[in-house]
């Protein structure tokens, strides 16, 4: 989840905002994020491009990270 710029630092869901909601940023590392909707993937927010920061794999579990690669395989 990720905090819109508002005040209270509200915790939103990428399937309930829009763009416009926005700015967002990271709970974790405060940088700026996006929420991104696709025809084959759920809505979710990422970290602006080219901004990568550490704190992407560390908010994925073990067991999130493991079926993913084995969907992946």
């Amino acid at each position: 989840m990720l905090t819109a710029n508002k005040p209270d630092t509200t915790r939103v869901n990428a399937d309930t905002v829009t763009k416009e909601d926005g700015p967002f940023h990271c709970s974790e590392c405060k940088h700026s994020a996006i929420v991104k909707r696709g025809t084959w993937k759920l809505p979710h927010f990422a970290h602006v491009p080219g901004s990568r920061p550490d704190c992407e794999k560390d908010n994925e579990s073990e067991a999130h990270a493991t079926i993913k690669a084995a969907i992946y395989a």
